[in-house]
């Protein structure tokens, strides 16, 4: 699913899911955000942060 977002005058496209992650939970702790994930939440989470960022277009 693609939307875009608006930040001031900027304007950005934001690439999500469709579903949400089964089994990966993002919580604040003592350290700061901690995230707890299952062995096939981490492969969808690896894959999403690989994926290629867009060619910026003006």
């Amino acid at each position: 699913m693609i939307s875009k977002v608006r930040l001031g005058r900027d304007e950005y496209r934001v690439v999500r899911q469709a579903r949400a992650v089964k089994h990966a939970m993002l919580y604040e702790g003592w350290l700061g955000a901690e995230l707890s994930v299952d062995k096939r939440a981490a492969v969808v989470l690896a894959m999403a942060w690989g994926w290629p960022p867009a060619p910026r277009t003006a």
